[in-house]
């Protein structure tokens, strides 16, 4: 501790210096008080001994000069005097002397004093210590109240404001408020990840409005900081910042500069900036960046919610069934097209059933069992089934598409979404477009299959007039011998008569008539069986398909697409066909039969434009054969083959080769329809050019309905 000692006579003066420094203390001496008064405000000694009668200043004196400037360190004072009235000692503690110490001194009473002094010292020297961190921890608590205020504000900004606009307009006011800038604003990125597009969305502090420069303060930084992806803070902003944006800082007297681009994760929600009139302090920064990161949030919260809302609105105002269900099926929601449908009124009803419910009870499996382990190993699950009304029970055809809602972090599966449309009416529409097909099939066919009916018709109709002809000259002969029957039973035979009955045979020529009549009913008949044939191949092949499927005989169907489409085919081809042993097959043989009809006649077509004009024939060749659980039925030909560049479209509705007003594209999409969609199957082809075409047409024996993709 260093100890100022003043005393104008020289003897004192050793005497006090060389007991102070003997007890270790650092002492300098003096002999007036003007010197005294100007070492103690330089802040050296932390203790003086001052004598108070002494030249120039008295120690009474300096003591009162020292505690009266306000920039003097704190300073123990003890006074040096022989005086020792009660007067006295009040003047000198009121002067501002902290001790006294009576001429002449006793040493061991001088360092009883300086000890109790240095004591002092040490305890003022505690107190200020502790002052400091208690103005400290208040200026901490404070600055912590004032970023808790901020965060407060920031908070109920966006909890309380209905757009995301009106929320980060408020972020920016108390921003303005509380972290020390003088003008903030906040712009949201728009555009993708590579160059994103900033839009201002808010601002406070300085008005920007009616600025006459293209850009906002900050601009030119915010769109730095987007593509950049770090924050920019400085005290020198009108010497680091873009040209524009440091003559604005220059202009309105602002010295720091604070921006940070708002991010969640890896995705950019937008920029955020201020400008400060004075440097922006480590606190400061800090509640910036925890303002930047809380206003990120809250702009991908509002922008999910908005996106949850427009989902929402799609979903509720969809015409088509849309649920969500748990995984173990309990339905959580279903949207009012879907109570429409299946007629539940609230969603309350929704919430106590559950996906099995909708099922119609004659589909021979559930939800659960149908669809849900093909969606739970494959994500997904597409096929047509019955749905049930809940009040009356009817059935109701619907297409379902179902497939899981996963955890987007680490792909847990969480729920199950089932998006359902009514087709009732489409499928009534197609079973009449199939029947119309048929019908047109038929028609077009019309001319061959009265060919066809024709020919027969004519030997039965040549047979008959020659039956006819031959009864009337049988007529002639039975006659006469009844005649001569007559005449001989009364006795009367005359050689006329034997003569008339002669010639009578010899005119109806029983000679050739009798062989004759006998081919012509034979003929006759198998005329009659040729037509009733045919007559029968039409009636099964146009007939209207029940709605439900049944065990059917394909190669009898195939033997009546044949009947019905020979004069189609006798010309161009040679039809060669191969039916192996099938079982009964589950399906609807009316859709089938215009299948078969379909593909043999756009192999006919082609094959008749290889032959054209040649004299030639081609050859169609369909064999039939069980494989496993299915069968298989090939239809080949010798015609063209299919072109490479349109092979992926030949079961493209409307999609056609032949010449305007010869085809319309629609006989092999609803082979793969009916085929695909409706039996389960699949359809597929080998083609080579110049060679032919072979079609494959393979078919459960019994199975549901479910989509396969076409193979080629």
């Amino acid at each position: 501790m260093k100890v100022l000692v003043a005393e104008d006579d020289p003897v004192s003066r050793r005497r006090l210096e060389g007991a102070l420094i003997s007890w270790g203390y650092d002492v300098v001496a003096v002999g007036d008080g003007s010197e005294a008064l100007q070492v103690l405000e330089r802040g050296w000694p932390e203790m003086a001994i001052l004598d108070w009668e002494m030249p120039g200043l008295e120690g009474l004196e300096v003591v009162r000069r020292l505690r009266a400037n306000p920039q003097a360190p704190p300073t123990f004072v003890i006074l040096l005097t022989g005086r020792e009235s009660e007067e006295d000692v009040v003047q000198g503690l009121e002067a501002g002397a902290d001790e006294f110490l009576t001429k002449p001194f006793k040493h061991r009473e001088l360092r009883a004093r300086v000890q109790a002094g240095a004591r002092v010292l040490q305890l003022q020297r505690n107190l200020a210590a502790r002052v400091t961190e208690l103005e400290s921890a208040q200026q901490a608590l404070a600055e912590r109240n004032r970023l808790l205020r901020l965060a407060a504000d920031i908070g109920a900004a966006v909890t309380q404001a209905s757009s995301l606009q009106q929320a980060l307009g408020e972020c920016a006011r108390s921003l303005v408020r509380h972290a020390g800038l003088a003008c903030v604003l906040i712009w949201t990125s728009e555009s993708g990840e590579e160059q994103p597009q900033l839009v201002l969305q808010a601002s406070a502090g300085l008005p920007i409005a009616d600025r006459q420069e293209r850009t906002v303060p900050g601009q030119a930084e915010a769109q730095r900081m987007a593509l950049q992806r770090e924050p920019f803070v400085t005290d020198r902003a009108q010497e680091e910042l873009e040209t524009q944006d440091r003559d604005w800082a220059r202009r309105e007297g602002m010295v720091a500069f604070a921006g940070y681009p708002l991010q969640v994760e890896d995705r950019l929600m937008g920029v955020m900036a201020g400008f400060a009139r004075k440097p922006l302090a480590a606190a400061a920064q800090q509640a910036l960046t925890s303002a930047a990161n809380q206003i990120a949030l809250e702009i991908k919260r509002k922008r999910t919610e908005e996106e949850q809302q427009k989902l929402v609105f799609l979903i509720e105002n969809s015409s088509d069934f849309i649920g969500l269900a748990s995984l173990d099926g309990k339905v959580l929601h279903l949207n009012a097209a879907g109570r429409r449908l299946v007629g539940i009124e609230s969603a309350e009803q929704v919430r106590q059933t559950n996906i099995d419910d909708y099922h119609h009870p004659s589909c021979p499996e559930t939800f659960s069992q149908q669809a849900l382990p093909t969606i739970l190993a494959k994500g997904y699950w597409e096929g047509e089934t019955l749905y049930r009304h809940f009040k009356t029970g009817k059935p109701i055809d619907v297409q379902v598409n179902s497939f899981v809602i996963r955890e987007p972090s680490s792909g847990r599966p969480l729920s199950l979404a089932v998006i359902a449309r009514d087709v009732t009416e489409r499928k009534r529409m197609e079973m009449e477009l199939r029947h119309a097909q048929k019908l047109e099939a038929v028609g077009g066919l019309a001319a061959g299959i009265a060919h066809e009916i024709n020919t027969p018709i004519q030997f039965v109709g040549d047979n008959a007039r020659f039956l006819q002809d031959a009864f009337a000259s049988l007529t002639a002969v039975i006659e006469r011998c009844q005649v001569l029957q007559a005449a001989a039973e009364a006795g009367q035979v005359t050689s006329e008569l034997l003569k008339a009955r002669s010639e009578a045979a010899v005119a109806a020529d029983l000679g050739y008539l009798l062989p004759e009549i006998p081919r012509a009913l034979e003929q006759t008949l198998e005329g009659v069986d040729r037509v009733a044939k045919i007559v029968r191949a039409m009636k099964d092949f146009a007939h209207p398909d029940r709605a439900e499927k049944a065990a059917s005989d394909l190669n009898k169907a195939l033997e009546s697409t044949l009947v019905v489409a020979r004069n189609e085919l006798k010309y161009v081809a040679d039809v060669e066909t191969d039916f192996g042993e099938l079982p009964p097959v589950v399906c609807h043989p009316g859709d089938l039969n215009q299948v078969f009809l379909n593909i043999l006649v756009n192999a006919a077509h082609a094959i008749g434009d290889v032959v054209r004009h040649s004299g030639q024939k081609g050859r169609i060749r369909i064999t039939t054969r069980q494989d496993g659980d299915e069968v298989v039925i090939t239809i080949s030909d010798t015609g063209p083959g299919i072109p490479e560049e349109i092979r992926d479209k030949i079961f493209d509705p409307f999609f056609t080769t032949k010449e305007v007003g010869k085809g319309t594209g629609q006989g092999l999409a609803i082979a793969r329809s009916v085929v695909v969609d409706k039996h389960g199957g699949s359809v597929s082809f080998e083609t080579e050019a110049g060679k032919g075409t072979t079609f494959f047409i393979r078919l459960p024996v019994s199975a549901s309905p479910s989509r396969e993709a076409v193979r080629t």
